[in-house]
């Protein structure tokens, strides 16, 4: 946020406004330049839109409630891991960065000694690469598990690294903030786990985890499949044996 000693509050809304609008601006041009398909299916955009809202409104109901930045760090982890199932590696770095940036200005007010500014950023930008480039595909059920302990690795480390150059910070204190970030990074992991088959249906895609659930003959399609058509069914099964 912008800070002076005679301004306005008003005044500084407006310019946090102006802000908000350009980066938005600049993330629309960037979905029409590398994924025109979500401009041309207006339900992914939808979807798309009421992820970012959903997380900045998250990040900003911790920080308001709780007075916490950890929030924003969880939030940017959780949309690096939805977009790299829906995305490829770049369009995924590319938003993330974009909501880093929204993430910082969200993130207020916080406790003295907690992450702000461009310590948030960069503590946030170390979350969202690590699952971009840790996530190609969930193969297993436990892929997303150590892509997340990966992440709230690398934030832990962040953080603080970050915190010490805080000049007057104790190191209990820049210990149990790294350890709110490391641990919001990884219980979104699991919440995200819990939650994709509701990511698969939201953004109409199918991992090697959805793939599995065709191996289940006990499914009621299945059953059916297994006395209409045994050919397809046993199709279904060899798919699902392959995932």
């Amino acid at each position: 946020s912008f800070k002076g000693g005679r301004q306005s509050p008003y005044f500084v809304l407006i310019l946090n406004t102006v802000v908000v609008v350009l980066i938005s601006l600049a993330a629309a041009i960037y979905i029409g330049h590398f994924q025109k398909r979500i401009i041309k299916n207006h339900a992914r955009a939808i979807v798309l839109a009421g992820l970012l809202i959903l997380l900045l409104t998250a990040t900003k109901l911790v920080a308001f409630l709780f007075k916490y930045s950890c929030g924003a760090t969880g939030s940017t982890v959780t949309l690096a891991i939805v977009l790299s199932l829906a995305y490829n590696q770049r369009f995924t770095i590319g938003m993330s960065i974009f909501f880093c940036i929204l993430g910082t200005f969200a993130a207020v007010p916080v406790n003295e000694g907690q992450l702000t500014g461009i310590n948030l950023f960069l503590t946030m930008c170390a979350g969202a690469v690590t699952c971009s480039f840790s996530l190609k595909e969930i193969r297993t059920r436990m892929k997303l598990l150590k892509v997340s302990a990966a992440a709230a690795t690398v934030v832990f480390i962040s953080a603080l690294a970050l915190n010490f150059l805080v000049e007057g910070s104790a190191p209990a204190d820049v210990l149990r903030n790294a350890g709110y970030h490391a641990g919001a990074t990884f219980l979104m992991g699991l919440l995200i786990q819990s939650l994709l088959p509701l990511i698969e249906k939201g953004f109409r895609i199918s991992t090697s985890m959805t793939l599995l659930d065709y191996s289940d003959a006990n499914q009621p399609l299945l059953k059916r499949l297994a006395m209409e058509a045994p050919g397809t069914f046993s199709h279904s099964l060899l798919i699902g044996s392959i995932a």
